[in-house]
């Protein structure tokens, strides 16, 4: 059963995300495995993400396109071979930009993603044209999930998730699987034990590598953004340098069967 939370859905108070306990490695970790001291990172790749910020002419068009996107293209998304997980979130800082993040188990796979949003967009009305002036992917090198329950309740019963963004330049004859001891040991147990904490993701990208953070609520995502900043200055000075482009989002509908225990 997808785990889905949309605009229309949380409104209701009836969904909610399952993504069971923590997890660290294998996009398919076992319940036993669920437990950082028994889930390593793994050597071979848990997954492949691609995130795209999509920018609309005008603010009133993104509404419009989220509710095309939820009821026609999500569906099919989530039908697709290897399919892990689908993110849409209206940017905060942009209201004329959404991102959309897409997990699947491997990169010949989210090449049919590709194509098929090609597709959908090619097939809207003209008015909605769209830009991608961010488009990052590569392969996963850590996934972490949170345990729905441990969540913090939302005041208001609207509230959507929220997703926080880095995007960081590599130094030159760098590479970030060298780093992921060091991350997987260092950071994820500062960024899982923030309050709301509901799942991460650090994927390669071209010429960099890219974190992504989801939470309930605003703030959570915000301290995360504040603390993976700090953290990446004191530890990965050899790895990367200046300050990474940070996206905040709030989250229109999140689906991650790929964080479920």
């Amino acid at each position: 059963m997808n785990k889905t939370l949309s605009r229309r859905q949380v409104s209701k108070g009836t969904v909610s995300i399952g993504l069971g306990g923590f997890a660290v490695g294998s996009l398919k970790a076992s319940a036993q495995d669920a437990t950082p001291a028994a889930s390593p990172v793994k050597d071979s790749s848990p997954g492949y993400a691609s995130l795209r910020v999509r920018q609309l002419t005008a603010p009133e068009f993104r509404t419009a396109v989220n509710d095309i996107v939820i009821s026609e293209f999500a569906p099919d998304v989530q039908a697709l071979p290897g399919y892990g997980g689908y993110i849409l979130g209206d940017v905060i800082d942009d209201d004329t930009q959404s991102l959309s993040i897409v997990v699947f188990e491997e990169a010949a796979q989210a090449e049919g993603f590709a194509e098929l949003a090609q597709t959908f967009v090619g097939g809207l009305d003209p008015e909605y044209a769209v830009e991608t002036p961010t488009a990052v992917e590569g392969e996963l090198l850590i996934t972490a999930a949170g345990n729905a329950a441990e969540a913090t309740p939302a005041s208001d019963p609207g509230a959507n998730r929220f997703i926080a963004v880095r995007i960081y330049t590599s130094l030159p004859g760098t590479d970030p699987r060298d780093f992921v001891p060091l991350a997987t040991e260092g950071f994820i147990p500062i960024v899982t034990g923030i309050p709301g904490f509901q799942g991460y993701f650090l994927s390669l990208s071209d010429g960099g590598f890219t974190s992504i953070n989801v939470f309930d609520s605003e703030e959570s995502a915000l301290e995360s953004t504040a603390a993976g900043t700090e953290w990446a200055a004191e530890n990965l000075t050899a790895f990367t340098e200046g300050d990474p482009q940070v996206i905040t989002a709030m989250g229109i509908f999140v689906d991650l069967p790929v964080l479920a225990g």
